[in-house]
């Protein structure tokens, strides 16, 4: 028995690894994220790369994901050698990446863990269904194989195998016992690249996605070693050890002479500081190895570099640990220290994607993150980092932070750091160099090295150095160029540098950066935590205190930004009962209030003592201005006390010494700074308030300050505190602004425009004058379209306000907000109201946010007058799509005409698909309905019932719903008894039913859609026979324009019957046939019918198994298509024979813009010169061609030049697609303009 259950196992494995691996490769491979065009995709090394942070969240479990990828599949995935390769992917790791990269399903789609139904077929469930078995089979194998089981499970894992698009020739062969030596072999070579273990075999770079030899059956299957991708970079440092001071392999004690021994200071410096050990140690030690050849003045200079290193190192540690390790962060209350290492906040990286602009955020665990290597940088760490965050958010305390925990030893990504330097930008006087900063800001007075030691030491051990900079929004770069240098690499180019910043000056370092840091602020568990450590023994404060910020917590605002939590629980403390303000200037003013009152209680004047503050404040105010506006930081104290007249000014609660934190010799004295920027930006808004609302002569001048957006952008803060100061000052900057954005140049319109947009309704939110200040719709939203993309939540707050109090209603036609990261109902609510005001908006858009709290907006659609488009994709409705249901039903009782509803990839459930699609039967206005991608099943049935009353349809889109058997003979009957003489576009993408004779209902129903122009087909496995019934349908359809039939097993047979039928389709002018069974037969019954598709303008033929004599075919026959545009006839088996009789024989071709013969797939071309030299003359009968793809095809180096010549001279080819590998080394065109290198 147990022989038995061994061989029934084994066949259901054979077919699991050779058919079922295959297929889920295959699918994986057409559903990755990465294409851009008809002709060009990303490699999975560049998407995988791209989505980095999401792997290493499934590793490790973190962002809320669950730990699901093990160590050695995430070494497959992202292997040493920085070349992943596809075939040596599993079905188990495969399946991971269409869950959680394809975009298939929502990653939340409760069918990725649940096994699907027999009625569910769509290539998702069959992808989850084959996973299932490979788990049950050979992962956890668990299930017990007996003869009785083998039938079942061999039916439902062949049927999903074969409606995934295998062969069922190559599917039943392994329905039988198969020896050994007739298994299919996977040619492997061994792999070169570095870093590889000994004896470890290549799996094939490429995707491994055979086709049958033309002719046979493909029962043989053939890998290729073909490289995917290119080196990614070298690695700048490779030792990822300990310090050479720190090193298990310790250096040999030197002889007495070799070094001269510390001087007398040296030796009393050494015996007060911490890790004197490890100084002393280097100073009497040398390394053994190479010590023969060196002299002992080389010796006794090395060994001075590491006396230097760790006398350095001691004096940081020591002073980190003693003056970083508690943060004060409040000057007027010297008693209140909070310690570092309860400070928390969440960190963003943010790394470019493909798009360039776009970026993706992925939430890092901790500071320590930052600093692991990233492949996109050859797998090195990240050496020139920029950290951004609004005012108040932490940057500072991250900093101080990260260098606390260096000095105490516990950041495992930093061990390799020697040396951590925390300079304050601020504090860098004119002309100082960076190592005059360091001796400025840190070294102790009887430091016993000069700083040409320091120099030197940071030059020959930068690799164990970090350098974090800290405010670069506060530093003007005159005043030491150096830092320039520094952060673009030029000046200790091994270091690791760390810069912080506000965004308006992120745009001048992010250029040179290679990893990019937001800090976002709290989360709601970090306010509970720093409000508990705060108000400690006092939990019934922190329980009413979190009931009054619960608004502002769950809508990211104010309560979220770490400065402003601390000041509200200040405020807390001094008056319970308050009102916490909506706006950041309420709750700076409440905060000066609490300041001057604990000043007069303090030098006892009482609460409402007679010392008038106002004059005093007028001065304080003035000089924070002024120091903005000049960049000054600090100011000596003598000068503010003889322009107060007010002895305590200092005391006043906003000041701080500027040797608080840094004892900076240079900057000595009695001088004062602001103890928080933001507290000097308010005072600065006051007085530029002030100005703007008594003195006209004045304002002249100062809003020459404020001459570019640039300006604008960095004193930001000053503006929106002086808003909201005054409504005279807020409607005198609104109009400002609005000048500057009119007279900018229209490139930095379209770089800054969402951003200038925002300050603008922060300065109205802001404002007191809410109701009088008009922002023109028309200087901020041109065409009238109001946009925001990847925005935060407080975007929603400020759009909602803005259009709640415009008067320029009807100047609104369309309403689009993307990828917003959450909202509050209440925002959401206010938003909601505001659109209802909006007379003609007839578009509104909300997609790819999960998060949003959509509900109060849906609730109020049958209120918005004019709402005639309607887009909600990607918004995780689930159950809310019986709230949207009912909204609809309401649109129609208020007799509103709706014209196009969107709701693709929602996740709706069965009941909430139910509801939408019956009402969707009473808006019999709308002419674009799209459900795609939601899991609809047989609820289908009730939109067949629904389409009889929509007579004005024209786009129907399915795509991926999930089509059921029933389903598809209502919808196929519905085709051919509704009113749909006007749907012109009706997508079926990716439903697969495998009853035929539903099939054929729904394929005949189609010819009943007279007007039909647009058919897509991908996916469906329609067959040969399905692809007869077709062929009738589309006799009837005389307007089409559009037929996709990916990956529909179209056969020799199928070909016969459907082009036969084409000329009864005299418009049409694409056909997508791209991986089918066509064959060199097939394709020439296609040629052979090109006379009767003239109209033809584009044509797929890709990864058709055709040979030379279908290519052959198509340029026998390209004659008759003089309006192709688009011809791809790549991943054939062609070879050099034939690839060179198709240029030969090619005829003119006038408009034909892009070509693709990349040859065949998981292979190479090998062309030789006399086939090069007809491609070379065939471009001269290609007068339009701009993009030409060879990427699979290799030259001579004599070849290659005979056809770049060529190319260069054509005059309109502007891109030559072709691997790197395959150049000639020697070639004069290697580094042509022309040439995309893969």
């Amino acid at each position: 028995m147990e022989e038995e259950e061994s061989r029934l196992r084994r066949r259901l494995v054979n077919l699991l690894k050779f058919e079922g691996e295959d297929r889920v490769r295959h699918f994986l491979r057409k559903t990755l994220p990465a294409a851009h065009g008809a002709f060009t995709s990303l490699t999975l090394s560049d998407v995988l790369q791209t989505n980095k942070s999401v792997m290493d969240d499934l590793l490790n479990g973190t962002n809320g994901r669950r730990k699901v990828l093990s160590g050695e599949q995430y070494d497959l995935l992202f292997p040493v050698s920085g070349h992943v390769s596809p075939g040596s992917l599993d079905i188990a790791v495969m399946f991971l990446l269409i869950r959680y990269l394809c975009q298939t399903r929502s990653i939340a789609w409760e069918g990725w863990d649940v096994y699907p139904s027999p009625t569910h077929k769509t290539p998702v469930h069959d992808i989850v269904r084959v996973h299932s078995i490979y788990q049950d089979l050979v992962v956890k194998a668990t299930t017990i194989v007996t003869s009785d089981s083998f039938s079942s499970l061999w039916d439902e894992l062949s049927s999903a195998i074969l409606r995934l698009g295998g062969l069922r020739d190559r599917v039943e062969r392994w329905k039988n016992e198969v020896p050994a030596s007739e298994l299919p072999a996977r040619e492997r070579e061994p792999d070169s690249s570095p870093g590889s273990p000994v004896g470890a075999c290549a799996a094939p770079a490429s995707w491994s996605d055979p086709y049958p030899s033309e002719g046979q059956c493909g029962l043989t299957r053939s890998f290729s070693c073909e490289s995917d991708a290119s080196s990614e970079g070298s690695v700048l440092y490779s030792g990822e050890g300990l310090p050479p001071s720190e090193s298990t392999n310790p250096k040999q004690a030197q002889p007495a002479s070799a070094a001269a021994a510390p001087s007398g200071v040296q030796q009393y410096y050494l015996s007060n500081v911490q890790n004197v050990q490890i100084g002393m140690q280097t100073q009497m030690s040398i390394a053994s190895e190479g010590s023969q050849n060196r002299t002992s003045s080389e010796i006794a200079a090395e060994d001075h570099l590491e006396l230097v290193l760790a006398s350095c190192r001691s004096v940081l540690r020591v002073e980190y640990k003693r003056n970083l390790s508690r943060i004060q962060p409040l000057p007027w209350n010297r008693s209140f220290c909070v310690p570092i290492d309860d400070v928390y906040t969440n960190l963003d990286l943010l790394e470019e994607t493909m798009e360039g602009f776009k970026v993706n955020r992925v939430s890092l665990a901790s500071m320590e993150d930052i600093f692991r290597p990233r492949k996109k940088l050859g797998r090195r760490r990240p050496l020139r980092i920029v950290m951004q965050g609004q005012a108040g958010v932490g940057k500072t305390t991250s900093l101080t932070k990260l260098a606390v925990d260096w000095s105490m030893e516990k950041v495992q990504a930093l061990k390799r750091i020697n040396l951590t330097f925390v300079l304050r930008l601020r504090l860098i006087g004119q002309e100082m160099s960076i190592i005059d900063a360091i001796f400025d800001q840190l070294m102790p007075k009887g430091f016993p090295f000069t700083k040409e030691d320091l120099a030197k030491c940071l030059v020959e051990k930068q690799d164990q150095v970090l350098i974090l900079l800290d405010g670069y929004d506060e530093f003007d770069a005159a005043r030491c160029p150096e830092i320039a240098e520094l952060l673009k690499g030029r000046m200790y180019p091994r270091a690791v540098v760390m810069t912080t910043t506000r965004p308006s000056k992120v745009d001048e370092i992010q250029p040179t950066a290679d990893t990019v840091v937001e800090i976002t602020g709290f989360s709601p568990e970090n306010v509970r935590q720093y409000l508990q450590r705060h108000f400690q023994g006092q939990g019934g404060k922190v329980q009413e205190l979190l009931q009054h910020l619960e608004p502002h917590i769950a809508n990211r605002g104010i309560a979220t930004i770490p400065m402003f939590t601390m000041l509200i629980s200040v405020l807390y403390e001094d008056k319970p009962d308050i009102v916490l303000p909506a706006t950041i200037t309420g709750l700076y003013q409440e905060l000066m209030s609490c300041i001057i009152k604990r000043y007069r209680v303090k030098h006892g004047e009482g609460v409402e003592g007679s010392g008038d503050m106002t004059s005093v404040l007028e001065v304080v105010s003035k000089v924070a201005f002024e120091c903005l506006l000049s960049d000054r930081v600090s100011f000596g104290e003598a000068d503010l006390l003889d322009k107060t007249k007010e002895g305590q000014v200092a005391e006043l609660g906003v000041f701080t010494y500027d040797d608080k934190q840094a004892h900076s010799r240079v900057n000595g004295g009695r001088h004062l700074t602001f103890s928080h920027k933001t507290i000097q930006e308010y005072l600065a808004g006051c007085h530029l308030a002030s100005i703007l609302t008594t003195s006209k002569r004045e304002t002249k001048k100062y809003l020459t300050s404020l001459d570019t957006l640039q300006r604008a952008s960095e004193l930001k803060y000053a503006i929106l505190f002086a808003c909201g100061t005054s409504e005279r000052a807020a409607t005198v900057l609104i109009e400002h602004l609005l000048r500057i954005w009119k007279n900018s140049p229209g490139e930095t319109k379209k770089q800054k425009q969402q951003d200038f947009v925002k300050l603008s309704m922060q300065c109205l939110y802001e404002s007191k004058a809410k109701d009088r200040i008009q922002l023109p719709v028309l200087e901020l939203f041109p065409s009238g379209k109001v946009e925001f993309y990847d925005v935060s939540a407080d975007v929603v707050k400020y759009l909602a306000h803005y259009l709640q109090h415009l008067k320029q209603v009807e100047a609104v036609t369309e309403v689009s907000l993307g990828d917003v990261r959450g909202t509050s109902l209440q925002d959401a609510d206010d938003l909601g109201t505001a659109l209802q005001g909006l007379n003609v908006m007839h578009t509104l858009r909300v997609s790819r946010s999960p998060h949003f709290k959509i509900k109060p907006i849906i609730e109020k659609l049958e209120k918005m007058p004019s709402l005639q488009h309607l887009y909600l994709c990607g918004m995780n409705l689930g159950q809310e799509g019986k709230t949207l249901a009912v909204a609809l039903k309401r649109m129609h009782r208020a007799k509103r005409t709706p014209r196009t509803l969107r709701v693709a990839d929602n996740n709706l459930s069965q009941e909430a698909s139910e509801s939408l699609l019956t009402a969707i039967g009473k808006l019999t206005s709308l002419t674009d309905i799209d459900v795609s991608v939601n899991d609809l099943g047989d609820t289908l049935e009730t939109l067949s019932g629904s389409l009889q009353h929509l007579s004005e349809l024209r786009t129907l889109n399915l795509r991926e719903s999930g089509l059921t058997q029933k389903a598809c003979v209502a919808l196929g009957s519905a085709f051919k008894t509704c009113p749909l003489g006007n749907l012109e576009e009706c997508n079926l993408e990716g439903n697969q039913v495998d009853d035929r004779a539903s099939v054929q209902v729904l394929l005949e129903g189609l010819g009943a859609l007279m007007n039909l122009r647009n058919l897509n087909l991908k996916g469906c496995r329609i067959g040969p026979d399905g692809a007869v019934t077709l062929s009738g349908s589309l006799q009837k359809l005389a307007h089409l324009k559009v037929v996709n039939l990916e990956g529909n097993g179209l056969d020799l047979r199928a070909a016969k019957s459907l082009f036969t039928s084409l000329h009864h389709c005299p418009d049409l002018e694409t056909v997508d046939l791209n991986t089918n069974f066509l064959g060199s037969q097939g394709v020439g019954e296609f040629a052979a019918n090109f006379e009767k598709t003239g109209s033809l303008t584009s044509l797929n033929l890709s990864h058709n198994v055709v040979g030379d004599e279908g290519l052959e075919a198509v340029s026998r026959h390209a004659h008759h298509l003089q309006h192709l545009q688009y011809l791809e006839l790549s991943d054939n088996p062609v070879t050099n024979d034939g690839f060179g009789a198709f240029f030969k024989s090619l005829p003119t071709m006038a408009a034909l813009k892009e070509l693709d013969v990349s040859g065949p797939y998981g292979g190479k071309l090998d062309a030789t010169d006399d086939c090069v030299e007809h491609l070379a003359q065939a471009l001269s009968r290609l007068p339009s061609l701009e993009v030409l793809h060879l990427r699979r095809v290799a030259m001579t180096s004599d070849g290659f030049d005979t056809f770049m010549e060529a190319a260069e001279s054509h005059g309109k080819l502007t891109n030559v697609s072709y691997r790197r590998e395959n150049l000639p080394p020697l070639s004069a065109y290697s580094d042509s303009k022309l040439l995309v290198l893969w």
